[in-house]
């Protein structure tokens, strides 16, 4: 009887040691695994933050104390305790992330060569109308605040949430519904959402987020500016002429430039032509097109006097992409 019960306590002394083991092998691999993420999330911003910080020293005395007021102010609201401190990632939060990537997008010098944003009022009115709606108010005027250059630019706490959120929501949705792995209805989304333009000023040069950025605007989630009378600090963010400009000069084989774009032929037309028709095809604006084709027609015979050759490649290029779009449809 004793060597029986000298044999049971030990086996529990062994389960327990086993178990203990298994716990403490499970929380090393949660670490590990965390700190694989949090260093790959780091190089993946690592451009970004370093632009941050030549900005954050090159700061004036003013700008510093800009920059801190923000920070401060930012830090104190409860949104930061959830969506920094805490980590919080959810569906209540996206319209707090889509309000500050409109405000980035829509950023401006106004005429005293100062930086302005705007939001949307259906925006502001949804995050306003939500639990602690100024909390997260204050949380998105101040993160815009510190996206400007002449700010310091995004710290990291607020680059690792704007991360989480889109690799748990991806760059931009619509009304959805959200359910686990057992069927059961977690979240809904009411309203659409986007973060593209967040992450076009955190990696500007990145494919993926380039081609994102206008999946956005082809499924009508957001679109692009038209007011040129506004200096916008992110013309690519912001115009369809500055995100055409910008392809051109850092992709030019993104899908959303037309083949042919930079042919030969387009050296006889100013500049100014080839951009309003290649947003014409991007922005699929199928009247405009046809009247630059009629256009092109009608001055075929000045045009071939001026430079030796007509608008007939011109004219093919038009009608080739008005069908690519759908504009015979």
């Amino acid at each position: 009887m004793e060597t029986n019960n000298i044999t049971t306590k030990l086996f529990r002394c062994v389960a327990i040691s086993f178990i203990v083991m298994i716990s403490i092998t499970s929380c090393n691999l949660d670490k590990n695994h965390k700190e694989l993420q949090a260093e790959k999330t780091s190089k993946k911003y690592i451009d970004y933050e370093g632009s941050s910080q030549t900005w954050v020293d090159t700061l004036t005395e003013k700008g510093k104390k800009l920059r801190a007021d923000a920070l401060e102010k930012l830090k104190a609201t409860e949104t930061y305790r959830v969506l920094v401190d805490s980590n919080k990632v959810s569906t209540e939060y996206l319209p707090v992330l889509d309000g500050i990537n409109y405000g980035i997008r829509s950023s401006y010098l106004n005429n005293s060569n100062k930086e302005m944003f705007e939001i949307e009022e259906d925006k502001v009115i949804r995050i306003e109308q939500s639990q602690n709606g100024k909390d997260k108010m204050q949380f998105v005027i101040n993160s815009i605040l510190l996206s400007f250059e002449n700010k310091g630019g995004f710290p990291k706490e607020l680059i690792d949430v704007f991360d989480n959120y889109q690799k748990e929501y991806k760059y931009f949705g619509t009304p959805s519904k959200f359910y686990n792995t057992d069927g059961k209805l977690v979240s809904s989304v009411d309203y659409e959402y986007d973060f593209t333009s967040i992450f076009g000023l955190l990696l500007p040069k990145n494919k993926e987020v380039l081609n994102e950025m206008q999946k956005a605007k082809d499924g009508s989630i957001s679109e692009f500016f038209d007011d040129e009378s506004k200096k916008y600090l992110y013309p690519y963010l912001a115009t369809a002429e500055g995100y055409i400009n910008f392809l051109k000069e850092n992709y030019r084989r993104s899908k959303y430039l037309p083949n042919n774009f930079d042919d030969k032929f387009w050296d006889n037309y100013d500049e100014k032509v080839n951009l309003r028709i290649l947003k014409f095809i991007l922005t699929k604006n199928c009247k405009a097109l046809q009247q630059e084709f009629n256009i092109a027609d009608k001055n075929m015979d000045s045009q071939l006097a001026r430079t030796g050759t007509g608008n007939s490649e011109l004219m093919g290029f038009i009608d080739e992409n008005m069908r690519k779009i759908g504009c015979y449809n």
